[in-house]
């Protein structure tokens, strides 16, 4: 059987979740690595060789696909590099800091004609999609209040977080995409408080550690999110009608 051959953009602790990914995945080769500064030791663990663009790692190995697990700053222009070599991509979120430069990705997704999918991996869980089919089929009647606690083992490297967009962005994000995509619809008011009760040094580089958010849709449900970078733990309660 044809393997798929698969270069990994990034070198970091992402990229490391990724390498392990697709080395378990038995239609997936994974071919190198790709980091224009120092690289550290996640080739080397590999055994595969790390090049400086993407264009080098694309004329050695020949890939059939990418994953882009870089600095968030990066996303925008290692994608335009794939769909000029006619890459497809897995991306990791969030694509960019800022919207101008996510409506300038989404553009170039639309002209490249190439598959594009972002990492927002719960959507494809199955625990998780019991529960939305569960909802969706009426079983626990009509949805009153879900509770997402969501947890990092420990904060990042500051460096690295200084180019992520913050926590809501890069951690938070995952809890909204699953909520939303639990209920189905925008929700009609959102309260946010953002603190650093970690890690107060966050603040020289615009961060916090501690999210709390409230969304409420006027005809119900109310949800909450409570996330923090103190303990490992993701967890999420689904109340309706029928208990």
């Amino acid at each position: 059987m044809r393997k798929y051959r698969i270069v990994i953009v990034g070198t970091g602790r992402i990229a490391a979740v990724h390498a392990r990914a697709v080395h378990r995945n038995p239609s997936l080769e994974l071919a190198g690595f790709v980091d224009t500064l120092a690289p550290g030791s996640l080739p080397s663990d590999w055994g595969l060789p790390c090049f400086p663009t993407l264009g080098e790692a694309a004329g050695a190995v020949v890939p059939d696909a990418i994953v882009v697990a870089s600095p968030t700053d990066t996303h925008v222009s290692y994608l335009a590099m794939a769909f000029t070599l006619g890459l497809p991509a897995l991306c990791e979120k969030p694509v960019a800091r800022d919207r101008r430069s996510i409506e300038a990705a989404i553009d170039l997704v639309g002209r490249s004609g190439l598959p594009v999918i972002l990492g927002f991996h719960r959507r494809f869980d199955p625990m998780r999609r019991e529960v939305r089919n569960r909802i969706a089929a009426g079983d626990i009647g009509k949805i009153e209040h879900i509770l997402q606690l969501s947890r990092d083992i420990s904060l990042p490297d500051r460096t690295v977080t200084a180019h992520q967009g913050g926590i809501v962005a890069d951690m938070v994000v995952h809890d909204l995409d699953e909520l939303l995509w639990l209920v189905g619809r925008q929700p009609d008011h959102l309260h946010a408080r953002l603190d650093r009760n970690v890690d107060p040094g966050l603040a020289e580089i615009g961060d916090h550690d501690t999210v709390s958010l409230q969304l409420e849709w006027d005809d119900g449900p109310v949800g909450h999110i409570s996330a923090t970078r103190r303990a490992d733990l993701v967890e999420r309660v689904v109340e309706g009608a029928r208990q």
